[in-house]
């Protein structure tokens, strides 16, 4: 079977951006959103598309080729808007020999493969009818073409925008359908006008035919303003997602270091006999040059090393054991200003429902076992595999990270949606390498795909 897309609008409603790209092919998850229809059409088993097209958007034709991952792609010119009837009729000559053809709108988009769905369903049905539309459920009658049914079932007549007193059933169209290349023949001799035209399958059952329909209950969207971008990420990202990787400190959880620090330089005062102070302003300006440096070395960026290249700094020989006790005060320290949050651990449940989980993290992997588990009680319940730098070989930002989340997953970067607070650390290399981003921050940062707030509001970006 061949397919129509109507992609010949103006996108009005969508400007300014459409000003410069025709709205089909605006980029969602770095990818044009037209993309995403080609794929579901190459998905369902169709071998052909014509997209209808204007003169003004031709540029579609340059950016698209003739070819989608081996779905071959033609173009028809509408030279008139006078609505989708007539952007049909220009596909007549594509479409000789085809019994049936699909039509789909160009700009809209539904959770499942609804092209799919819906040819399978023909399938089982074509000989007992000439048209097989896609339908649902609506409260409000008056903005949508609602479907008459016969006794039998059988959809005889669509009657558009009614009132709710006059609408013959609650039952609307969608822009996703299925006809006979007899609508040709139907149609040859009429003359369309702008909004005055009928559904397309209506002038099939205008001239005695009857129609099936497939009942879809999902979520759709309608790529018609600025705001409906926001909508297709969502609803791309549900469809798509399957596992979620989560930055651990300021992600997971919030520990106090500002305390912590304050217990392990208090400590280190007394041993050394330096006021606190000014081994703080060292450690900070050690500690600023080191991560100026961006040097992804383990050793490098270790706390140990850190604090031995301060007391050089300031003239004084590093003693290890004041150093790893030192630490250990800090450890201990955040470790107790880890609290159990009963709001993560629900959400992290519900969550592993329908989604591998997995953390990654420049923490050392005793400390960061050691964190997860005051955060939660047994976190390999929850966590499919655990990152640590060790496990990387090297700190953020890092391509090893995100190899090993690929080759422990066994998904695409598509699939994945990785969660952070930091932009740099986390988030820009993993989106230049396919991965679906969300950064959790109150200060926008960088290009991250979703920005949140708190962490639960993940379900809000899924649902």
């Amino acid at each position: 079977m061949k397919a129509v897309i109507l992609a010949a609008g103006e996108g009005k409603r969508m400007r300014p951006i459409s000003d410069s790209i025709a709205k089909e092919m605006i980029l969602i998850f770095g990818k044009p959103f037209m993309h995403y229809q080609l794929e579901r059409m190459k998905e369902a088993g169709l071998s052909e598309v014509i997209l209808v097209i204007s003169p003004k958007k031709q540029r579609i034709q340059k950016e698209l080729g003739n070819s989608f991952q081996g779905l071959k792609i033609k173009y028809a010119i509408q030279e008139q808007q006078t609505g989708t009837a007539e952007a049909i009729r220009q596909c007549k000559e594509y479409l000789s020999g085809e019994d049936f053809f699909l039509v789909q709108y160009g700009d809209s988009l539904t959770e499942i493969n609804l092209v799919k769905e819906l040819v399978t369903a023909f399938n089982s049905n074509q000989d007992t009818t000439q048209s097989f539309l896609a339908i649902r459920t609506t409260t409000d009658p008056s903005r949508s073409g609602i479907v008459k049914f016969d006794e039998n079932g059988k959809i005889i007549g669509i009657i558009e925008k009614p009132t709710p007193e006059a609408a013959p059933s609650n039952y609307a169209v969608l822009g996703t359908y299925i006809m006979s290349t007899k609508f040709f023949d139907v149609v040859e001799n009429e003359i369309f006008e702008y909004e005055k035209e009928q559904f397309p399958p209506q002038y099939l059952l205008g001239a005695g035919y009857k129609a099936d329909s497939y009942i879809f209950d999902g979520q759709r969207v309608d790529l018609g303003t600025p705001a409906d971008i926001e909508k297709a990420k969502r609803l791309i990202a549900k469809t798509e997602v399957k596992a979620i990787i989560f930055d651990a400190d300021k992600t997971l959880y919030s520990p106090d270091t500002k305390q912590a620090y304050d217990a392990q330089f208090t400590y280190l005062e007394k041993k050394l006999n330096i006021q606190k102070s000014n081994l703080l302003a060292a450690y900070k300006n050690k500690i600023d040059s080191i991560i100026l440096s961006e040097s992804r070395d383990l050793r490098s960026r270790s706390r140990e090393f850190g604090l031995s290249e301060t007391l050089k700094s300031i003239g004084t020989t590093p003693n290890q054991n004041i150093i790893s006790a030192s630490i250990e005060i800090f450890w201990q320290n955040i470790l107790t200003q880890i609290k159990f949050s009963k709001e993560t651990s629900q959400l992290l449940g519900n969550l592993k429902k329908n989604y591998l989980l997995a953390v990654f993290s420049d923490e050392y992997k005793i400390n960061l076992h050691a964190k997860l588990s005051k955060l939660l009680t047994t976190p390999k319940d929850y966590f499919q595999f655990i990152l640590s730098c060790e496990d990387a070989g090297e700190l953020k930002p890092s391509d090893s990270y995100f190899q090993a989340i690929l080759k422990k997953s066994g998904f695409e970067p598509k699939n994945i949606l990785i969660v952070g607070d930091s932009w740099h650390r986390d988030l820009e290399l993993a989106k230049k390498l396919g991965f679906k981003t969300v950064l959790l921050s109150n200060n926008t940062d960088g290009e991250p795909d979703f920005c949140i707030n708190t962490l639960e509001q993940i379900s809000d970006i899924l649902n």
